[in-house]
């Protein structure tokens, strides 16, 4: 089973990261991005309705939070069914 298969809904995709307890660590990996780039993705972040497994935006902030794509990809196929 592929996660890239299962976008989320924003309520499905902000459980997880409440549930992983990320939510600071990824703003905080946003913030550290050079201004303009964290300026998009903090609004990206904020404001997408759906999220895709597949997004450049994970792979460069899973090993800041502290995720590897394993988890990343375990949460993912797990918030799907919320």
């Amino acid at each position: 089973i592929d996660p890239n298969n299962y976008p989320l809904k924003r309520y499905q995709f902000l459980a997880m990261v409440e549930i992983l307890g990320k939510e600071q660590a990824i703003m905080d990996a946003i913030a550290a991005l050079p201004a303009t780039s964290a300026i998009i993705a903090r609004k990206r972040y904020e404001n997408t309705h759906t999220y895709i497994r597949s997004d450049e935006l994970f792979a460069q902030l899973a090993p800041a939070v502290g995720l590897t794509d394993e988890q990343v990809d375990a949460a993912w196929m797990q918030a799907k069914d919320f």
